[in-house]
């Protein structure tokens, strides 16, 4: 999708909204949108509440940050390979300025560890932090970004291990710098002699023990006696395995594209073609793997994409309706109002009073 906001460069920008799962939204870290943008210098952005929280991390050029969590506020300046956590759930969350034409990759995440990880990683090393390989966390957003852009397998489980990853590298930043002050202060020899009972207290749960060679050859003896007696049945497991695969693979494929075109019509017939699936079967195998159904997953999806643009930018209703695929100002009126209980217009003005 394309950015209709005030200097950001729409031809070099683009960003992707993401519906999780209902698994995901049990047991993963998530993306709900992700972008790649080139913003101009002059940029400005306060941000409303938004019910997640953001990574970004600069490629190149300079930002500033301001924050507030309602008792004190803070300013920091990121630069090149900086990251920068925010919480997005706090009203009056954020407000970013581009200080210089920058290119900045971003992505409002969400999860059951989410809010655990923020309490960790921002107190100990604010909003802006610099980690030892910034090349290598914006690797891992940038393997995010293309799973959309160019329409691969959306697999939730290696997105949130690459979500994990990026914030991992901010928590061993948080340790080391927890571990210098300890030095500082003159602990770092009883921490070392805790290291040493940690690794010499020789119950035996390292694997080393008899025990373990034990268990393994028994394993080892089941696993060949069940391979004799259960030829067959294997054979045929593996095969429903093989078909479950290829279902699982063609549904993430689709996944990618709805997040891709989300301005098009996206009717049934096409999206199951696009899977090799008959209508009802694809129906099925869409909502075992997402717990919903394509027309329910499509309608979240774009009522997100409208939400984040009408409290991220200026665009027009009719911007938005075009932008978001729904056919009319009126249709996407009337779904936005039985959804969240205003108008599209009154949401954007509550945005921007909460925003002061």
């Amino acid at each position: 999708m394309k950015p209709l906001e005030h200097h950001v460069d729409t031809a070099l920008s683009n960003y992707y909204v993401y519906r999780p799962s209902r698994t995901a939204l049990r047991t993963y870290l998530y993306p709900t949108m992700i972008g790649l943008y080139r913003y101009r210098k002059g940029y400005r952005l306060t941000r409303a509440p938004f019910d997640s929280f953001n990574l970004m991390m600069v490629k190149s050029g300079t930002f500033r940050f301001r924050t507030s969590n309602g008792s004190a506020t803070a300013n920091a300046t990121a630069r090149d390979g900086d990251i920068i956590l925010l919480n997005c759930y706090a009203p009056n969350s954020y407000q970013a300025s581009a200080l210089t034409d920058s290119d900045v990759i971003w992505m409002h995440f969400d999860g059951i560890a989410a809010r655990p990880y923020f309490d960790v990683i921002h107190p100990a090393l604010g909003t802006v932090i610099t980690v030892k390989r910034s090349a290598y966390a914006y690797s891992r957003m940038r393997m995010l970004y293309d799973v959309f852009d160019q329409g691969q397998h959306v697999s939730e489980a290696r997105m949130s291990l690459a979500i994990t990853e990026i914030l991992t590298e901010c928590m061993a930043t948080a340790d080391e710098r927890t571990t210098d002050a300890d030095e500082l202060a003159g602990t770092d020899g009883t921490r070392g002699m805790r290291s040493g009972n940690d690794g010499g207290d020789g119950d035996g749960r390292d694997g080393h023990d008899g025990r373990g060679g034990s268990s393994n050859g028994d394993n080892g003896r089941s696993g060949a006696n069940g391979g004799i007696s259960g030829d067959a049945s294997v054979g045929k497991g593996d095969g429903r395995a093989r078909a479950d695969r290829s279902s699982r693979n063609a549904v993430e494929e689709v996944l990618a594209y709805i997040a891709g075109h989300l301005h098009e019509p996206l009717p049934l017939a096409q999206l199951a073609g696009m899977a090799l699936m008959s209508e009802y079967y694809f129906i099925r195998v869409f909502k075992r793997m997402t717990g919903y159904t394509p027309h329910t997953y499509i309608v979240n999806a774009r009522m997100d994409a409208a939400r984040y643009m009408l409290t991220s930018g200026y665009a027009s209703l009719r911007e938005i309706c075009a932008e978001c695929g729904f056919g009319s100002t009126s249709a996407f009126c009337s779904a936005f109002k039985r959804r969240y209980g205003c108008s599209p217009l009154e949401f954007r003005r509550r945005a921007t009073d909460n925003d002061g």
